[in-house]
């Protein structure tokens, strides 16, 4: 990617862009929390909830780190989250820097995965010096209920493509946060 863009100004420029564009997800992006251990998913009543990003355990596979510095920590929401056993829903769930996108929201038993089935195509985002870029992303999460009153969730954002193509693809971040009433 460095012999792509040179100038760290640009790539966090870039990197501020993408984020904003990433609105959709899939099976390829997903990020699942490893070692889940949900202990309150069995019978979780669901409830409204804010989510607040962890912005110093954000994975940057797509600019070396860049966007730890660019994601705000929130919070993001409200989101209504269904209960365990109103699994599988779909529910609209505003994301770091993507905005509100509708997925569905299931269970496989040991946590809950938000797939939403469509990229999205963003067309025209204007970088200064570069010009502008169309960028193809996807988002996805995993939600694990901690308590009735927390929710632990990795959402990630992957960039499938950007026209012109200034870092390499496909590329991920996946972005941690927390969610309470």
């Amino acid at each position: 990617m460095s012999n792509m863009i040179r100038s760290a100004g640009l790539k966090l420029i870039l990197l501020f862009a993408l984020v904003l564009t990433a609105a959709s997800c899939g099976d390829e992006s997903e990020i699942i929390i490893q070692d889940l251990s949900c202990p309150a998913l069995d019978g979780f009543a669901g409830g409204i909830f804010w989510f607040t990003v962890n912005v110093g355990g954000i994975t940057d596979g797509c600019a070396e780190g860049a966007f730890n510095g660019l994601i705000d920590p929130g919070p993001y929401g409200p989101v209504t989250l269904p209960s365990e056993a109103d699994l599988s829903q779909e529910i609209t769930i505003e994301l770091p820097f993507a905005g509100e996108v509708t997925g569905t929201l299931s269970s496989n038993g040991t946590f809950m995965q938000l797939t939403v089935d469509d990229p999205v195509q963003v067309n025209g985002i204007v970088l200064p010096i570069i010009g502008a870029v169309d960028v193809t992303a996807r988002v996805s999460g995993t939600l694990c209920p901690a308590t009735e009153d927390r929710v632990d969730a990795v959402f990630t954002i992957t960039v499938q493509s950007v026209d012109p193509p200034l870092i390499a693809t496909p590329c991920t971040v996946s972005v941690p946060a927390t969610g309470s009433p």
